[in-house]
């Protein structure tokens, strides 16, 4: 999923969604097709605007832990090494 097509979905998920028993057994995508019907309050601009600057700076982050660990050996059992 490209970030333009989270940040579009995110702006249609409800508030709380696990609070509502409307919502129950459903998830992502089903969620936000089920508020169509039910109208509750979606995520503001704001928040969706914060979920997705913590996503990137969490990969980013994880690019960098990636190229950091490049070729050290991680001892998994004994003699075993796992190349990162």
């Amino acid at each position: 999923m490209e970030t333009e097509e989270a940040r579009r979905l995110l702006g249609q998920y409800p508030v709380n969604a696990k609070k509502y028993k409307q919502f129950d057994g459903l998830e992502g995508q089903q969620l936000i097709k089920a508020n169509k019907k039910h109208k509750m309050p979606i995520l503001s601009p704001e928040s969706v605007k914060d979920y997705i600057q913590k996503c990137s700076s969490f990969f980013e982050w994880c690019g960098h832990i990636k190229e950091a660990a490049k070729g050290w050996p991680l001892s998994v059992t004994g003699s075993q090494q796992l190349k990162v």
